[in-house]
């Protein structure tokens, strides 16, 4: 019996104590706050001056967002996110040494393009992504989004020679869209080239179901070595590159012998669609071999080269529906629609369509203009594509062409080279 009373009297403590932890808890953590805990969904704004998120106690929410009001407090607070993690930039612009390092599924929501930008500091070290995520370190991550914000690299005359770039995401599932970038930069040999918007591929067996959508990348900076990879996706070290959807971008340069804009990098089982570029050098550049390539409806203007594809092999690739406006050369060279293979005579591919396009050249009259420039191909198929009567196809040693006559100019017959 004592046993007993004993027994009950301790259940009676033990819930009187949580019963008392429950009200205190109450009191001093209200139920947004407790809810902020278990969510992982965090404001940040340019004028609070709360605590970091790596000791909040309880700032963060929408209603008491996290600080942001100084470079050190909001590249702490961003580069803290946790996993799965989704960070609210309200409107204002913030100063950043750049070089963020996200966390595996982090979210980076801005309040939109233009109404949240995010600006390099001057000076920041030569080489400095603004944005990457711990692909750079060799460890993929997964789902991560960055969207409706603007990312200014800052370079001025006074930066020097430095080279600055917007974002790299290396893993799969990755979406960046409704990005501006402004000023990214190319004045030093810190990297082969400047990067805009890319998802990369570097450790992953693949890496799927990509997008980058929506986007705009303009005012590149650029010297001597000056070139810039705008939008794309890439891969390495014989590891299959980033694949998926690049859609309703805009990229403005301005063709000359520098800067070398390079448009979209494309890798395989992609489709690109509704991209709008003007003054690029090269509307889409590849050195890599890959598969299943869908390239259609885009608009290119004021270009030297539209399509710019050499050194492997090719499989399965449609090039239709482009409206492209060809113009005198940065490469010095002659201006072409469609290289496949100029550059290396060792490229080769098979089942290329290229229909329903529509090119035009605006430039120097002594340029002779390309259409198609073909080497190595199997099943090629050139149909119902319009450009004036000046242009010339170059095909050599493909096999299985078939090209209709409204891909051949009256007064320019195709030009087969021998080998």
């Amino acid at each position: 019996m004592n046993r007993s009373i004993h027994y009950w009297i301790g259940k009676k403590t033990l819930l009187g104590i949580c019963l008392v932890y429950g009200l205190l808890a109450g009191l001093f953590f209200p139920p947004s706050v407790q809810a902020q805990t278990t969510n992982n969904e965090f404001w940040i704004c340019t004028n609070a001056t709360h605590a970091f998120l790596l000791n909040w106690g309880g700032y963060g929410i929408s209603n008491n967002p996290l600080d942001g009001s100084s470079q050190s407090n909001f590249d702490l607070n961003l580069g803290n996110v946790p996993d799965n993690g989704i960070i609210h930039i309200l409107p204002g612009k913030y100063s950043t040494l750049g070089g963020i390092k996200l966390r595996s599924g982090v979210h980076v929501l801005g309040s939109g393009m233009d109404v949240t930008t995010i600006q390099l500091l001057p000076g920041v070290a030569d080489g400095t992504i603004m944005m990457i995520n711990a692909g750079q370190g060799g460890i993929s991550t997964t789902n991560n989004l960055v969207s409706g914000l603007t990312l200014d690299c800052n370079y001025t005359p006074d930066s020097g020679s430095k080279s600055y770039g917007g974002i790299i995401l290396e893993g799969t599932r990755h979406v960046i869209s409704g990005v501006r970038l402004l000023n990214p930069s190319r004045m030093s040999s810190a990297s082969s080239e400047a990067w805009g918007l890319i998802i990369a591929n570097w450790n992953l067996k693949s890496s799927v179901s990509n997008v980058i959508e929506n986007c705009v990348v303009s005012n590149f900076n650029y010297g001597t070595l000056g070139n810039l990879s705008a939008i794309g996706f890439l891969g390495g070290n014989g590891i299959s590159g980033a694949s998926g959807v690049i859609r309703n971008n805009r990229i403005y340069g301005s063709v000359s012998n520098n800067p070398v804009i390079f448009g979209l990098l494309l890798t395989g089982d992609t489709v690109a669609s509704g991209n709008y570029m003007n003054g690029v050098a090269v509307a889409t550049r590849s050195e890599g071999a890959f598969t299943n390539i869908v390239f259609t409806n885009n608009i290119i203007k004021c270009c030297s080269v539209a399509v710019d594809y050499f050194k492997r092999r090719y499989l399965n690739i449609t090039f239709g529906g482009n409206q492209i406006e060809l113009t005198n050369s940065v490469f010095n060279t002659m201006p072409v629609a469609f290289d496949l293979g100029s550059e290396d005579w060792n490229t080769g591919g098979q089942n290329i369509k290229v229909t329903n396009n529509i090119v035009t050249y605006v430039g120097n009259s002594n340029d002779t203009p390309v259409f198609l420039y073909a080497i190595g191909l199997t099943n090629l198929t050139v149909l119902k594509n319009k450009f004036p009567q000046n242009f010339i196809n170059y095909i050599s040693n493909c096999s299985n062409i078939h090209i209709d006559s409204d891909s051949q100019p009256l007064d320019a017959p195709v030009l087969h080279s021998p080998m």
